[in-house]
């Protein structure tokens, strides 16, 4: 193990993301021979709309327990938080179901039933935001990495299962809700044994009190994250409407690729960054914070070069290999989004500086900027009918061009601090 504290939790969290990722990675091989790429685009579809509910769930009030004063504020926040997940939870299904209804984006394809997995699902995985927000303040790395292996584990192993029974999309939209209640049920229990004190009372006027306090996550970072979730959810219902839904599970599945060194390696640099840089605002130490910055965006280069060379070079002529002849196409689909997932790499850890800073005014500009990019590239490309590798060839290109500038803001926040 490192010496220093911020090299052990980077590694207890990477260890914990790998072993999840490594679950997914290894089940996937299996999965891809039991469902067909139509039903994995269903279930693409389907993901795309629950990553940008989440977004919404606890109007982003889980970040403000990084920095809240005391153990008794954090738990009126903690609260704050759960009662709007099960109200925006609820909220979800008519949304859904009036998006199936229109046909909006392809959510056609869904079926009837999806919005009331909508609502379980993202219920169970909002309280897990929660606990794990509370962990990360409480600097429990081993716990947050245990609740990740556990919601893989339940949701590889279901798909898996329920494949093998050949139920279909039945079991991929199973395997989400077990996923979610295998996260809270891992770090439940073992959050409130950490807690040094106990619970206070109900109070609806701390409650509040806490709720204009850190106003600034609900009234920037929410719809900051809403948009940003929006540019990233998407490019797949785009891809489905315009190539169909063959094509969306080639490119659903190239992200969940992605999501392996993304998220074991990005994940787990941004979670530590953001542990320390709320230690140094907490203490006035911005000097520090600034060095942090900067330390963790090299790193984070040098190491996500290794992702990059291998999805350029090793993914085309090995993903037929891998998970079977009809997912060929997806090995090109990887190699071509392979520098915009090397910028995300970097700047979306980095841009946890903002929600620290409580500066979320910023994010919320480049992520309108990065939607408009999306919006623009998928108008040209209905517009001028391109095939599908050019689509991504240019959505990749617009990605980086906006995550560059959005690096350059978030150095200018963290040195304004000084």
């Amino acid at each position: 193990m490192p010496k220093s504290r911020i090299g052990r939790s980077v590694l207890v969290l990477m260890s914990g993301t790998a072993m999840a990722q490594a679950i997914t990675a290894a089940s996937m091989p299996i999965v891809t021979r039991l469902y067909t790429p139509e039903m994995i685009g269903v279930i693409s579809v389907y993901l795309s709309f629950f990553n940008f509910w989440l977004t919404l769930l606890t109007w982003r009030y889980e970040s403000a327990l990084l920095i809240t004063e005391d153990e008794e504020e954090s738990h009126h926040v903690f609260r704050l938080g759960a009662m709007l997940a099960f109200v925006t939870a609820l909220m979800a299904i008519p949304v859904l179901g009036a998006l199936q209804y229109k046909g909006w984006l392809g959510f056609d394809v869904l079926p009837i039933w999806a919005p009331l997995v909508a609502f379980l699902s993202l219920l169970g995985f909002g309280w897990f935001m929660l606990y794990r927000s509370w962990l990360l303040r409480l600097r429990e790395a081993r716990v947050i990495s245990l609740s990740a292996v556990a919601r893989s584990g339940a949701n590889a192993g279901t798909r898996v299962a329920t494949g093998a029974f050949s139920l279909g999309v039945y079991g991929l939209f199973l395997a989400e809700i077990l996923g979610s209640w295998s996260a809270l049920g891992a770090v439940r229990k073992k959050t409130k044994r950490l807690l040094t004190s106990e619970a206070p009372e109900w109070s609806k006027a701390k409650i509040k009190k806490a709720a204009i306090r850190y106003k600034k996550f609900a009234q920037y970072e929410m719809p900051s994250a809403v948009v940003n979730q929006l540019a990233i959810a998407l490019p797949v219902p785009m891809v489905g409407s315009l190539y169909g839904a063959q094509a969306a599970g080639w490119f659903g599945l190239a992200r969940l690729l992605y999501a392996i060194p993304n998220g074991q390696i990005g994940k787990a640099a941004g979670d530590v960054f953001q542990m320390e840089l709320g230690r140094c605002v907490r203490e006035g130490d911005y000097k520090r914070g600034e060095r942090l910055f900067y330390q963790f965006s090299a790193r984070l280069a040098l190491v996500g070069l290794v992702p990059l060379v291998l999805a350029i070079f090793v993914a085309p002529p090995l993903v037929p290999y891998v998970f079977g002849s009809t997912w060929e196409k997806m090995g090109e689909v990887v190699a071509h989004m392979a520098p915009w997932m090397f910028m995300a790499l970097i700047v979306s850890s980095m841009s946890r500086a903002l929600s620290v800073l409580q500066k979320q005014q910023w994010k919320l500009l480049y992520d309108f900027f990065a939607l408009l990019v999306v919006l623009f590239v998928y108008w040209v490309s209905m517009r001028q009918e391109y095939e599908f590798i050019k689509f991504i060839d240019y959505l990749s290109a617009g990605m980086c061009g906006a995550y560059f500038f959005y690096f350059l803001i978030i150095a200018k926040s963290v040195r304004s601090n000084k």
